[in-house]
């Protein structure tokens, strides 16, 4: 057998009160799914049944029969990290062969299972027998054309050539098949920001005269061969990480970081077949660079940016409502709805947008700039630098809580604040704090072994989930239990942000956007 690369298994045991019961698991397709940028496109090959395109997110597979994406499959379910060079479709299974740099890889996905063969120097090319599909895999290396018997384990010396040659179709070969490609090239290859793409990949289906091309950074693109019409294929994030994630009817939207080449918003449909993107007004774009938050309303998306608070509404641009006068820029760290606007947690302090853009600070100096905000109807609780605090609708001040001077964390530097029900939830970096009406305060131990630094907390059906730098757990107040799941096995990077819906939990990372079942998280 081909030597396999699979993730380590561990078990997924039931948790004890407080003790992180930790370790990456084998995940099956729909319960964890990491989608990240596919837009830039490194090899192609088709099947009646199956398009596959390797892109340096990892590898995308759209079902032609049915007109539907299946779960990428990414580096944490075993996809090569290096650069892929040429793809080709084995006739017998309608698995994929995909040459790298430094291997012969072969994905099944019938088992999701990737198995690979060193290669010294790389993959320069692929072919197989047309008339002979058993006879196995033609490899081009560094020392020539090697070949591969079916269902071997090495690489010999080809004594003969295959006598019906199948390789993968260049993008010469494409263009020259359909010189339309070239010469609409400026259209076809030129985005609403006015960015120009070239072309990087081409693959032919074999039962129809059907074209598709790969691009690098405009990703898919399908050619019908009767209108010459050019139609993208969208799936994916606008950048290879997630930064901000908020739940709405039908799916997620989630914000782009800082360090890309792009600045907007992209939704993800909860079944991950319809995807949207906004990078604001054509040709301008948006004026921030990262997106730290995102909260939703009535149709309303609302972002926390490192330019102000943006407000979008409908399918139009978001325009900026909020930026701190006489600062250059007022970073928004957090956002949280409330009656006919946001509550917004700054760089400069507290401010109040309502709807129409109007704008009402509240301050006060001993909190500190605001990290985190959360509502319950109308109290309005905030983790700032100096410490937790909180406010009231028409209040003009930030309240230091009675009788929070007996825990020393909670002057801190509070990082996250979560509401469930009637019970508040707040975290430093190192410690999860919480408590219920009437009742003192409990501070959990320090959970940086296990998470990391605590980046955000968000309140879901009889507990909280906590993310962190290091993983992401679910912890229940009452009962105590804490489960804990570690990246790398289980998360691309560290947690950003996260949001719930009935069944999926969204986890907004720095390897990606994840969508997670709740159900499979639990058990």
């Amino acid at each position: 057998m081909i030597r396999v690369q699979l993730a380590l298994v561990a078990a997924w045991a039931c948790a004890q009160p407080l003790q992180a019961q930790g370790g990456s698991r084998l995940w099956r397709p729909e319960e964890r799914v990491v989608i990240s940028d596919f837009s830039v496109v490194q090899a192609l090959a088709v099947s009646e049944e199956l398009l596959y395109a390797a892109t340096t997110g990892g590898l995308v597979i759209f079902d032609r029969r049915f007109g539907r994406w299946e779960p990428p499959v990414t580096g944490l379910d075993g996809y090569p990290p290096e650069p892929v060079r040429v793809a080709l479709v084995d006739p017998v299974d309608r698995s994929v062969w995909l040459g790298t740099d430094q291997r012969l890889v072969h994905y099944v996905p019938t088992l999701r299972r990737f198995e690979t063969i060193p290669v010294v120097g790389g993959v320069r090319g692929l072919m197989l027998d047309r008339r002979d599909p058993f006879a196995g895999m033609w490899v081009g290396t560094r020392a020539g054309w090697e070949f591969l018997p079916y269902g071997g384990i090495m690489l010999t010396t080809a004594t003969r050539s295959p006598a019906d040659p199948v390789r993968p179709l260049t993008v010469d070969a494409a263009l020259a098949r359909a010189p339309y490609l070239a010469t609409r090239a400026a259209d076809i290859l030129t985005d609403e920001r006015l960015r120009r793409y070239r072309y990087t990949a081409a693959a032919l289906a074999p039962d129809t005269d059907e074209m598709f091309l790969g691009t690098d950074g405009l990703g898919l693109l399908q050619v019908d061969p009767g209108t010459t019409e050019a139609r993208r294929l969208a799936f994916g994030l606008l950048a290879p990480s997630a930064s901000g994630v908020v739940a709405v009817p039908g799916g997620v939207w989630t914000g782009t970081p800082e360090g890309t080449s792009r600045a907007g918003f992209t939704f993800v449909g909860d079944d991950l077949q319809r995807f949207a993107y906004d990078e604001g007004p054509r040709g301008a774009g948006y004026a921030f660079r990262r997106v730290f938050d995102l909260a939703w309303s009535e149709g309303v998306l609302w972002a926390a940016t490192d330019g102000g608070v943006v407000r979008r509404a409908g399918e139009s641009p978001g325009e900026l409502l909020y930026r701190y006068e006489g600062v250059e820029r007022d970073v928004v760290f957090a956002l949280t709805k409330g009656g006919t606007g946001v509550w917004a947690g700054t760089q400069q302090g507290l401010v109040w947008v309502d709807d129409g853009g109007g704008v009402r600070r509240v301050d006060n100096p001993r909190v500190g700039p605001i990290l985190a905000v959360a509502a319950s109807g109308d109290t309005l609780w905030i983790g700032g630098s100096r410490g937790l605090g909180v406010a009231w609708s028409g209040s003009d001040t930030i309240y230091v809580p009675r009788g929070t001077d007996r825990y020393p964390e909670l002057g801190n530097r509070i990082v996250a604040v979560a509401v469930l029900g009637d019970t508040l939830f707040a975290a430093t970096a190192a410690r999860l704090l919480w408590r219920a009406p009437g009742e003192e305060w409990v501070v959990e131990r320090p959970l940086g072994g296990d998470l990391g630094n605590v980046t955000v907390l968000l309140g879901d059906e009889g507990g909280v989930w906590v993310g962190g730098t290091n993983g992401l757990a679910f912890y229940r107040p009452r009962t105590r239990d804490f489960l804990l799941l570690n990246q790398p096995g289980d998360l691309p990077g560290m947690v950003r942000d996260m949001a719930a819906d009935a069944t999926y939990l969204w986890v907004a990372a720095t390897g990606g956007l994840v969508r997670f079942e709740k159900e499979a998280l639990r058990r």
